[in-house]
């Protein structure tokens, strides 16, 4: 087959970076996450055809944070490593808590423990009420009243 029809056959995730590196040479290669992860298990492959693996280097990433979501955070004394690390939920529970005087999963817990509790939506506007967070401790403050 490979003689009669070689455009039948084509690398796959391991091969690739073999063939890639018999036909053209590099210096280092440049890598997402996911590639990286990957690149990692092809040393022994690499040294079984007799090449050198070229060194893996993580490709730069950046962050572009507009203005406008700049200020918003700085409103609410988040830093943007707190986003990028995914600490958003722990300060939103954090501020849940300190908003309400109380936890709030304790709260939805000990709703749902009653048996005769009911729930009333109010609807009226207020300047509070900007937020899904606003809305959930209103609900939860009728709830358990």
């Amino acid at each position: 087959m490979v003689e009669e029809t070689p455009e039948k056959l084509s690398n796959n995730v391991v091969t690739r970076p073999m063939m890639q590196e018999l036909l053209l040479p590099t210096l280092a290669f440049i890598a997402g996450p996911g590639e990286i992860t990957y690149w990692s298990a092809l040393g022994s492959a690499f040294r079984c055809m007799g090449l050198e693996m070229p060194p893996v280097v993580p490709r730069l990433h950046i962050t572009f944070v507009p203005g406008s979501a700049r200020k918003w955070l700085e409103k609410r004394e988040i830093s943007i490593a707190d986003v990028l690390q995914g600490r958003l939920p722990k300060l939103k529970d954090r501020w849940l808590k300190n908003e309400t005087g109380f936890d709030i999963d304790q709260a939805i817990a000990a709703c749902k423990k009653k048996k005769n509790w009911r729930m009333s939506i109010l609807r009226f506007r207020s300047s509070r009420l900007q937020s899904a967070a606003d809305w959930k401790i209103l609900l939860i403050r009728t709830c358990c009243s």
